[in-house]
């Protein structure tokens, strides 16, 4: 599922200029931004989320996929561009076990209830809605996961 593409040529145009003036020139802005320019180009330009996904894992650092906030942070960025939604749920679970810190897995477990939401699992007693709510229980002072 791709994100909702912006149709206006202009903005296709402001994404791909950048890219190829990056390509010319690889010293003008850092590795990071250069990588940020190629997912979004992926994304909106291509409209190729599986190499948006590719990209985006490559720019992450060294032993991401054992860090909590790694990879809650790649799981909400999945969540925000509506893609790769299995992985992103699958990851943002890992992340639950890892994380030891009670704020921190609050704001883990509202990701994994908003990606489980938007993957259409938000039945009445849906695990998605308890692990919101516990979320809000861990992180009490949180507002934005009262009002998702």
């Amino acid at each position: 599922m791709l994100p909702k593409a912006p149709q206006d040529a202009e903005l296709q145009t402001y994404l791909k200029e950048p890219v190829q003036l990056l390509e010319n020139q690889p010293d003008l802005i850092s590795e990071r931004a250069r990588n940020e320019a190629e997912v979004l180009n992926c994304l909106f330009v291509l409209k190729d989320w599986k190499q948006a996904v590719e990209k985006k894992k490559a720019s992450l650092p060294e032993g991401w996929q054992e860090n909590p906030d790694q990879l809650n942070n790649f799981a909400w960025w999945c969540f925000e561009n509506k893609i790769n939604l299995d992985e992103a749920e699958a990851l943002a679970r890992k992340a639950v076990e890892l994380t030891t810190d009670s704020k921190d897995k609050a704001n883990i477990l509202d990701t994994l209830a908003e990606i489980l939401s938007l993957k259409g699992k938000h039945h009445i007693l849906d695990p998605s809605k308890v692990r919101q709510c516990k979320s809000v229980e861990l992180n009490p002072i949180s507002r934005g996961m009262r009002f998702h």
